[in-house]
């Protein structure tokens, strides 16, 4: 009776390197087992998205962002666009800038890429200033003392592959 003798048998014989080529290989999609993100956050591209169902004025909104080493979701680009939209979220605040000017509902588009959208200072709102929130694919403006959960962005952390290959124990790459 002969043993056929694979490749993978010589080169890992330690059960442990083993494991870890395993789950290398079953790292998904949607969850990344370096997890550059905080627990509960969510990653896309290069950043990190964190709901907070909580209900907060704007600023105070702002406020939770920073204190995550975050802000408030700016749409930069097409893809994060495409990304909150798929979100579904109803009634979360956005960085938009605050405007003193009534602006009515748009549909969530391309448009809102654009840097008009950001523009103006944050430090002296008052009672009847408007923020843009995201109400499924709309965007709205309301008072920004009004009440709205909160969706943050920050940078992903850097993911380093070489590292996960060199780990001996799963327990060091966490």
């Amino acid at each position: 009776m002969s043993e056929e003798v694979t490749y993978a048998d010589l080169k890992f014989q330690d059960s442990s390197e083993t494991k870890n080529i395993q789950e290398f290989d079953q790292v998904g999609v949607k969850e990344h087992k370096c997890k550059p993100c905080p627990e509960k956050w969510e990653w896309h591209e290069d950043s990190c998205y964190g709901e907070f169902e909580k209900s907060e004025t704007w600023q105070q909104s702002d406020s939770t962002c920073s204190a995550h080493n975050a802000s408030l979701v700016k749409i930069k680009n097409k893809s994060v666009l495409e990304f909150i939209k798929s979100k579904e979220l109803y009634g979360y605040w956005l960085g938009l800038s605050p405007r003193e000017d009534y602006k009515p509902g748009k549909e969530l588009d391309e448009t809102i890429i654009s840097s008009d959208w950001f523009t103006g200072n944050t430090s002296d709102l008052n009672d009847v200033m408007y923020c843009g929130y995201i109400y499924y694919t709309y965007v709205y403006y309301g008072l920004c003392t009004s009440r709205k959960n909160v969706i943050c962005e920050k940078l992903a952390n850097p993911v380093k592959i070489e590292s996960i290959l060199m780990n001996k124990e799963p327990s060091e790459r966490l």
